[in-house]
Order: C-alpha cells, then sequence, then structure tokens
C-alpha cells in the first residue's frame, strides 16, 4: 500500500553540467517513500545530500584530471571574434553572449574580450553604453594587450575617438585623435594620420582657434588634392566637408564655393578614370553600383553646398540651379539630405518645404535637443514666425535659441578643452622646438661635413699640386734627356756624312766615282740601300719641312716608283711616321738654337700644316706640351 504525501516525488534527477568537457550528467537518485515520520524524512534528505556530493567531487575531480588537456583549439579564438564582428551591428547581444561564452571556455583573452565588448557599445545609439566603453577602452590602454600590438592599438584608439566625437567630448577628442595621428605615423599610415588632423583642425574651430584650425584643414586639404589615389581621393574630399561646415557655421559662404566645386571636380575625374584611382585600399567600392552611389552621393551633397552658399550670398539663379540638382538626387530623401536642403530653403524664404522637415528631425531627436542641431530648427522657426507676423513666437523662439547656443557654448568654455587645447599647443611647441633642435644637430652634422670636405679637397688640391711639381721635374729632366738625344742624334748624323766623305776622298776616287757616290744608281740599289739612302736624303736635304711632302716628292725627285718607296719603308717605321718623327726632332733642335722663335714659326718651319697639329703630335710624342718644352730649355 502506497502511502507517499502529494507533495514529494519518490525519486530526484540532479544534472552538472562539465565546464572541461563541455557536458551535462545527469543522475538518478532514489529517495524513500516520503511519510511523515521524522526518521524517514531524515534518511531521505541524507541520501540526496549524498548524492549531490558524489556527483560534485567526481567532477572535480575529472576537470583536475584535464586540466592538462584543455579542449579549446586556436581556431575557436578566430572563429568566436570574426562571428562577433560579423554579428554585433545586427545582434549587439547575441554578439555579447558570444563573447561571454569565449571567455567562459577559454577561447577568447580577458583583454580581447573587453575589447569586442566595447565595440559592440559603440553601435549602440544610447548613452550608458558609451561611458561604458569609454571607461573600458581608457583602461585597456595601459595593458601590454594594446601597447605590444600595433593592430590592437589602432582599433582601441579608432573606437576613442569616435566615443569623443559622439559625446561632443574636445576634450577627449583632442587627445585621442592626436595620440592616433602620431601612431599613424609611426605606422607609415600617413593618409590616416591626416584624416584624424582634419578633424582636428575643426574641433580647434568650434573652440575659438579659429585660424589655427583653418590652417590645420589647409595643410591637409593641400597634401591629399593631388593626389590620384581613392584612399587620399576619400580623405581629400573629408578634409574639405569638413572646412565647408567651418566655414558656413563662420558665415564665410563665398569661401565655401570653391571648395564645393573642388568637391564635384574631384568626384567627376574619379568617375571619368576609376583604374586611376584604383589603389587597392579597403575604402575603395569593390563594383560598379557601389562606385556610382558613392560618386552621386558626394556630388549631391557639392550641389547642397553650392545651394546653401548662394543663397546666403544672394545669388538666387545658382541657388535654385544647384537646389534643384539636390533635390533630383537620392541623397535628398534621406533625412541628412533634407536638413542640407533646409539651409537653403531658409534663406531662400521656402518656408512651405521647411516645417515637415523640421517636424521629422525633431521627432527623431526625442529627448535630445542639447545641440546645434536643434538650435539651428529654433532660428529657422524663429525666422518663419517673424515672416508670417507671429512677433511674439519668433521672440521666443529666438529667445530659447540664444539660451540653448550659450548652453552649448558654455558647455565648451565649461569642460577642460581650453586646458587641452592649451596643452595641445604646447606640445605643439614642443614639437617646434624639438624640430628646431633637430635642424640646428642637422646643420652642425652639415658643417662639420662640410669641413671634412673642404679638408679633403685641400688636401687633394696639395697632393695635385706636389703631383705637378713631381711631374715638372720629370718633365724638366726629360726635356734635358730629350734635347741631348736631338743633339747627340744630329751629331752622329753629321758625323756619318762626313766620314763618307774623307772615306772617299781617302780612297782617292775620281769624278766619276765620287758622282757615283754622290748620284748613287738607285735603280741596282736594293731595299735595304733604298730606305737609308731615302731617310738620309729626306733628313739632309730638309725635305720633310714641305707641308705637302709625300711619297710623290720622293717619286718626282729620284725617278722611283710609289711601289719601291712603299717597300723601302716597309723595312722600318712608314714613310709617314718617319717624317712625323723627323719633324719633331727639327721642332726640339730649333727650340735649342733659336729661342727667339715662335712656337707658331716652328710648327711652320718643321712642316707641319697647322699649329694645333703640330702641338697634338709633339705632345703625343714626348708627352709635353711644345710651349713646356721651351720653357724648360
Amino acid at each position: 500500500m502506497s502511502y507517499y504525501p502529494n507533495n514529494f516525488s519518490p525519486a530526484k534527477i540532479l544534472f552538472f553540467f562539465h565546464p572541461a568537457k563541455k557536458k551535462i550528467y545527469f543522475f538518478f537518485v532514489s529517495l524513500h517513500p516520503v511519510s511523515s515520520t521524522p526518521g524517514i524524512m531524515k534518511k531521505g534528505l541524507y541520501l540526496y545530500i549524498i548524492g549531490v556530493l558524489t556527483v560534485a567531487l567526481t567532477a572535480c575531480s575529472d576537470v583536475t584530471k584535464h586540466q592538462d588537456n584543455p579542449s579549446a583549439q586556436p581556431t575557436d579564438t578566430i572563429y568566436s571574434q570574426q562571428t562577433v564582428m560579423e554579428i554585433y551591428g545586427k545582434d549587439p547581444k547575441r554578439a555579447l553572449a558570444i563573447v561571454d561564452s569565449g571567455v567562459l571556455l577559454g577561447t577568447i583573452e580577458p583583454d580581447l574580450a573587453t575589447l569586442l565588448r566595447a565595440t559592440v557599445y559603440c553601435k549602440s545609439s544610447d548613452e550608458w553604453p558609451l561611458d561604458t566603453a569609454y571607461t573600458m577602452l581608457v583602461k585597456l590602454m595601459g595593458t601590454d594587450f594594446v601597447n605590444k600590438n600595433p593592430a590592437n592599438r589602432w582599433n582601441a584608439l579608432d573606437l576613442l575617438v569616435g566615443i569623443a566625437r559622439r559625446r561632443g567630448d574636445n576634450v577627449a577628442y583632442l587627445q585621442w585623435a592626436t595620440e592616433k595621428t602620431d601612431f599613424c605615423r609611426l605606422q607609415g599610415e600617413e593618409t590616416e594620420a591626416l584624416r584624424t588632423e582634419a578633424e582636428i583642425g575643426a574641433v580647434l574651430t568650434r573652440m575659438g582657434e579659429v585660424e589655427k584650425g583653418l590652417s590645420k584643414l589647409d595643410g591637409v586639404i593641400g597634401a591629399l588634392d593631388k593626389q590620384r589615389h581613392f584612399n587620399e581621393l576619400d580623405a581629400c574630399i573629408i578634409a574639405i566637408k569638413r572646412k565647408i561646415n567651418v566655414l558656413t557655421e563662420l558665415s564665410r559662404h563665398k569661401e565655401v564655393i570653391p571648395l564645393a566645386k573642388r568637391i564635384a571636380t574631384k568626384i567627376s575625374d574619379y568617375s571619368d578614370h576609376p583604374d586611376i584611382y584604383d589603389d587597392g585600399t579597403y575604402r575603395l567600392p569593390p563594383n560598379d553600383e557601389e562606385r556610382s552611389s558613392y560618386c552621386n552621393f558626394y556630388t549631391a551633397q557639392a550641389y547642397g553646398f553650392l545651394a546653401v552658399a548662394y543663397a546666403n550670398i544672394g545669388t538666387l539663379d545658382s541657388a535654385h540651379h544647384f537646389l534643384a540638382l539636390l533635390e533630383e538626387s537620392d541623397y535628398a530623401k534621406t533625412l541628412n539630405g533634407k536638413m542640407m536642403a533646409s539651409n537653403a530653403y531658409l534663406p531662400l524664404a521656402q518656408y512651405n518645404k521647411l516645417t515637415p522637415i523640421y517636424n521629422e528631425v525633431e521627432a527623431r531627436m526625442g529627448n535630445d535637443t542639447l545641440n546645434n542641431d536643434y538650435a539651428a530648427i529654433l532660428l529657422g522657426r524663429a525666422i518663419m514666425a517673424e515672416a508670417a507676423g507671429n512677433y511674439r513666437d519668433a521672440n521666443n523662439l529666438r529667445r530659447r535659441y540664444g539660451n540653448l547656443k550659450d548652453f552649448i557654448n558654455n558647455k565648451i568654455l565649461e569642460s577642460r578643452a581650453h586646458e587641452y587645447a592649451a596643452r595641445y599647443h604646447l606640445q605643439e611647441e614642443q614639437l617646434k622646438t624639438e624640430r628646431e633642435r633637430m635642424k640646428a644637430e642637422n646643420n652642425k652634422r652639415a658643417s662639420i661635413i662640410y669641413l671634412l670636405l673642404a679638408m679633403v679637397i685641400l688636401l687633394l688640391c696639395v697632393w695635385l699640386l706636389l703631383s705637378r711639381i713631381a711631374a715638372g721635374r720629370k718633365n724638366k729632366v726629360l726635356v734635358e734627356q730629350i734635347a741631348e738625344a736631338v743633339k747627340y742624334k744630329n751629331i752622329v748624323e753629321g758625323q756619318k756624312a762626313e766620314l763618307a766623305r774623307m772615306n772617299a776622298t781617302a780612297e782617292g776616287l775620281q769624278d766619276a766615282e765620287s758622282q757615283k757616290i754622290m748620284a748613287p744608281n738607285i735603280k741596282e740599289m736594293d731595299d735595304a740601300d733604298l730606305y737609308d739612302f731615302l731617310r738620309m736624303a729626306i733628313r739632309n736635304d730638309k725635305l720633310f719641312t714641305d707641308p705637302n711632302f709625300g711619297r710623290q716628292t720622293l717619286t718626282d725627285l729620284y725617278n722611283v716608283t710609289d711601289h719601291r718607296i712603299g717597300a723601302a719603308f716597309s723595312l722600318g717605321s712608314g714613310l709617314t711616321d718617319f717624317v712625323r718623327e723627323t719633324r719633331i726632332q727639327y721642332a726640339c733642335w730649333l727650340f735649342n738654337n733659336y729661342p727667339e722663335m715662335t712656337i707658331s714659326e716652328v710648327s711652320k718651319a718643321c712642316g707641319f700644316s697647322s699649329l694645333p697639329v703640330f702641338s697634338r703630335e709633339f705632345k703625343r710624342k714626348l708627352d709635353v706640351t711644345p710651349s713646356y718644352y721651351r720653357s724648360q730649355l
């Protein structure tokens, strides 16, 4: 007979989750029938407790057993991280759940989890997740996870800059934007650094540093304007837009017009030559449709800027023209496009188009009205009320507009923006001082280099001078040797001629024999005798002094064929070389014996056709110039 009470069951099923094996274990625990008897109740309770303790001890021992063999693999971390980044924009709650699971399972490191959570929070439109993300990222900036990994540091700085921008915190924005700019340059990402510098310039203008901010914007635009790469094109357009917004806030509308036209021109050039701009960056539109959308978007914005500028300076025809182009674009259908058009509607007094736009913007703002957009709406409604004759409403709206602008300005002034601006300027001054110091050091190094270079040149000049002196001495000795050689050769040649005459006389030769010696029979000579005879005749009769001397001269004088002359001089140097050498020797003899003769006269006397030919042949033969040779005699 069963006597179980209705409020108890005869058995319990226990389950336990094993974190190492990622499994759930189920246990069936039997209990004794429960009755009102105290002993039986205690016995059932004891069994229940024993079952739970057994399961816990088993699980703990199993965890200890598998501590050295974790089930998480390296690919799990990458997969989990990729999953978070793929879905965090569409399903942030699911993304956060994946991060939490990854941390519990050990597949996502805690610091990486912090960065991923901050990324998810930054997608939210609420204020509290931004504050939470900012606090998390600031703490993360002091860790090795960020400081030793450039990619992590880049992501963290990018998030911090975005959060500061959305919160309107100029202090934090300038701090992190400046750090991001320096980091980009260290990584060689100059274009990204210039993007951030453009934002810094815009923030400086809002803080009262108008000329400083505009100058920084001009520097960024100038650095990017001439480059035909998409990344630089996109950065340049963003910088131009920031300057246009600043100039519009300052009511300097005429300066807006050339900047807006520059945007349209650059977009047109990109649209016509997309291949030139294809730099492979991740910002590049991936297909023709995306590229067309990009071009249409910025072209429409350029039309909007032009419409607003022309409307404010009173050029109505141009304002209506560009406003019509803006209204025809897809961008005009968006809320931002409508707000841009409203800035042109207001000065053009097209109030009927303003009211629905203002109503839509206010509906989206909700209670978040402490901003410049709402201030602009208040001012627009005040102008519309004045035009309708509702002066009381207009005055009320203008008063609200003034109070809101004062609040916004006081919020900026009361913040530490100016304090950080001073630090920012101090940093720039420090950088300027550092640049001056580096410039001074470079000048010092340059002076040392120039001094060393001057010393090298001086030593080279001294070496050249000494070499020239040594060469002069060597050449002087050479000249003396040449002069002696010429003198000795002339003496030998004279002695040979005299000896021949003496021998002829001593042998008692008669006139016939003498005539035979003085006028030998050339036809009977062999080539060797003819060679000696012709050489002697050229020297003694000074046939070489004739500039036109050649084989024909010998043929005419001695009735010998050109062939025989060539055969005779083939035994030694050729006729041309022999005549050239004889002329040089004769020139040396003239220099030695007739120092009053000029070089030109010597050249003519030796049979050279011109002075340059004489100088060249003299230098080639004796290795010194004629003027130097004569100066050394």
